[in-house]
């Protein structure tokens, strides 16, 4: 369950990209598409747990959303002092 919402929000940074034109939405949403991916190759191998997994894709997720989120600030304070 958690790598089916991991996919649908790595789906929705593709649009969501285009119509603001931020080029770092488009890497979050391969980002975290990969890792729901991962994870659920991962529980249907047996590699892992479907516990463990979750955990792996839910904090990957939340990673790379807190270090987009950083650059967007970043990006943000930079222009704003030009």
């Amino acid at each position: 369950m958690i790598s089916l919402c991991g996919l649908v929000a790595g789906l929705h940074f593709f649009p969501l990209g285009w119509s603001i034109h931020q080029n770092s939405y488009y890497i979050l949403g391969i980002w975290t598409c990969l890792l729901a991916v991962m994870g659920y190759w991962l529980v249907i191998s047996g590699r892992l747990t479907d516990h463990d997994a979750n955990v792996l894709v839910a904090y990957g997720c939340a990673a790379g959303s807190a270090s987009d989120g950083i650059g967007v600030v970043l990006r943000t304070r930079h222009l704003i002092r030009q």
